[in-house]
């Protein structure tokens, strides 16, 4: 049916309408997050990741720092001499590699500075090497000794060659650690250049998430313009992408502390270390030598067993003074608050285990401590943040739910123009589809789980509507539903929705010429992901009447489009009215 000319302008500015009022928003909208994403997040993840980075470097470093002092152990108790010790030392280093493709290393110098072991600059061993500077003039390795003299560790940022090529020059953040009883530097680090690219990477994985959004936003739009202009009847999937971004971070749980206790068999104090006593404000001095649970003072202002004390006697009541405590082969791992530690107390972290002597009888434990405070405020943030985001998520639902109601009403004003009762028919038909796309999301509204709908009350409540849609003043059709209490995808939810629309819709319209009969639904679960379906009806029986041309009516279509989608298969009769059994494979959500 062709409009006037002035009909066509009411409509072009109706679509105008639905740009500005609907459309226009959600693409500024989508805009300022993206902004947001670029100029807040992408900062905050590289930071994160060099922090991580660090702390890797760190704890991969004291790993070898306690190599050495397992050597020097070795020594003092003159199972070698301590020239061997080193040189077994010198040669397990230089074969130690981590990283992308295991080409990170470690080498070592003296305190001169000489270079003591370098993998890719052999050429340096041996040599003094307190003039050697970057191209940029600082002198590194004299750096390296200023930073452990005065803290026995630390950062330090400066020029060197990419791994084996001495062609390619770069940033690199390396950290150092001293080992006072053989005067030698430990050393590792990061390569600026290998940070730049993961944020690249991950960059580049935002452009195309992002391109693939506004795509999907260009599409949805046209079909609102197309269904608001034309009133055709169009069905579209509406599909929720959720966009999962991985951040892969590998946490390398070493015995590697930053605040390390050793107490002996009889639980004495046989090592406090720097960390520990920053952290406490305790030096060692006083600590070692101390028992009867003394060393948790600090900590709790009062005596009382410490995880290491629960790695060497287990006592589950005890355990229960922390938090989340778990064991890990050797290692017993948990968290606690410690009221006497800073302003307010802090959260920490706390890993045991047990020592052993080389006959393998247990000489005491260890305990390695990390604060984690700011990682349970953080904690608390995410939970804030997730909250908001629920809330802002059943809004959107809200909104499209509304949109598509504006959509049906706008068809509804449409249908006041139309007089041929095949173009009206085609009009309601549309009404109840949108309709019924505007319930999921009705109930993704009130629901507390957005990716799935409880199909119970959601198709109760659908055929309900359908039911009141088509109903006059003689209709005297009974509808019962029996449905198993089970959740559905959202992305099989709507194709089966508008399935039983268009069955119970036949049926309501075709099936009871007098308005009197019955329609029976039924849905349930036959397997772990197979589906029946079944609605019947006590009407006239279904007449599928073929034109000449062969083809088949839009809606037997339509039905036959939406069972193929939910990769299920149909069975119809028409003995005492008419019959769907339908059987489709969904995947649980």
């Amino acid at each position: 049916m062709f409009k006037s000319l002035k009909e066509q302008r009411l409509t072009l500015r109706d679509a105008l309408s639905i740009v500005f009022k609907i459309i226009l928003p959600g693409f500024i909208t989508i805009t300022l997050f993206i902004i947001a994403i670029y100029l807040i997040a992408i900062p905050r993840i590289e930071e994160d990741y060099l922090d991580s980075k660090k702390e890797m470097v760190q704890e991969l470093t004291r790993t070898v720092w306690n190599l050495l002092k397992e050597y020097e152990s070795r020594v003092q108790s003159g199972e070698l001499t301590r020239g061997d010790a080193q040189q077994r030392a010198i040669k397990r280093i230089r074969n130690l590699r981590y990283g992308k493709m295991n080409r990170e290393y470690f080498w070592i110098n003296d305190m001169h500075p000489n270079m003591i072991m370098h993998p890719y600059r052999t050429d340096l061993e041996g040599k003094d090497i307190s003039d050697f500077a970057d191209p940029r003039g600082k002198r590194l390795f004299v750096e390296f000794v200023k930073v452990v003299r005065e803290h026995n560790s630390g950062f330090v940022m400066y020029m060197w060659q990419l791994h084996d090529k001495s062609d390619l020059i770069v940033p690199k953040l390396s950290f150092v650690m001293g080992f006072a009883p053989w005067g030698w530097i430990i050393g590792t680090g990061i390569y600026i250049e290998d940070i730049r690219e993961r944020i690249a990477a991950i960059r580049d994985s935002l452009n195309k998430v992002f391109f693939i959004i506004f795509l999907c936003l260009t599409v949805i739009s046209v079909f609102i313009i197309t269904q608001g202009i034309l009133g055709e009847k169009r069905r579209r999937q509406a599909e929720g992408a959720l966009l999962k971004s991985e951040q892969l971070l590998r946490n390398i749980v070493e015995f590697l502390p930053d605040a390390t206790l050793v107490i002996d068999s009889n639980e004495q104090i046989i090592a406090w270390n720097k960390s520990l006593e920053q952290i406490t404000g305790i030096p060692s001095g006083e600590m070692v030598g101390k028992g009867n649970y003394e060393y948790a003072v600090p900590f709790y202002g009062k005596r009382r067993p410490l995880l290491i004390n629960l790695i060497l006697n287990p006592d589950p009541e005890l355990e229960k003074n922390y938090i989340n405590v778990q064991r890990e082969g050797i290692h017993l791992v948990g968290e606690a608050f410690t009221p006497a530690i800073g302003s307010g107390g802090r959260y920490l972290h706390a890993r045991a285990a047990l020592l052993y002597d080389g006959d393998g009888n247990i000489t005491g434990a260890i305990e390695t401590i990390r604060d984690i405070t700011d990682l349970k405020k953080t904690e608390e943030n995410l939970l804030i943040s997730l909250k908001e985001k629920e809330i802002l998520l059943k809004e959107i639902h809200h909104r499209v739910k509304n949109n598509l109601q504006v959509i049906s009403s706008l068809l509804n004003l449409q249908a006041e123009y139309i007089s041929d009762p095949n173009d009206l028919n085609v009009f309601k038909n549309s009404q109840t589809q949108i309709l019924s796309m505007a319930a999921i999301h009705e109930k993704l509204y009130q629901s507390s789980s957005f990716s799935s709908i409880k199909m119970n009350d959601f198709l109760k409540d659908l055929v309900y509507k359908l039911q009141h849609f088509y109903k006059n003043a003689n209709s005297k059709i009974a509808v019962t539903v029996d449905i198993e209490d089970m959740a559905v995808s959202i992305e099989y939810a709507i194709p089966l929705s508008m399935l039983i629309n268009e069955i119970v819709t036949n049926s309501l319209k075709y099936a009871f010429p007098d308005g009197t009969g019955e329609i029976h639904i039924e849905f349930s679960r036959i397997a772990h992901d197979i589906y029946s379906l079944v609605i019947q009806d006590n009407g006239t029986g279904f007449q599928e009447n073929v034109p000449a041309d062969g083809k088949r009516t839009f809606g037997l279509k339509l039905i036959d489009t939406l069972v193929e989608q939910l990769n299920g298969t149909m069975d119809r009769t028409a003995d005492s009215g008419t019959r769907y059994e339908i059987t489709v494979k969904l995947q649980s959500p």
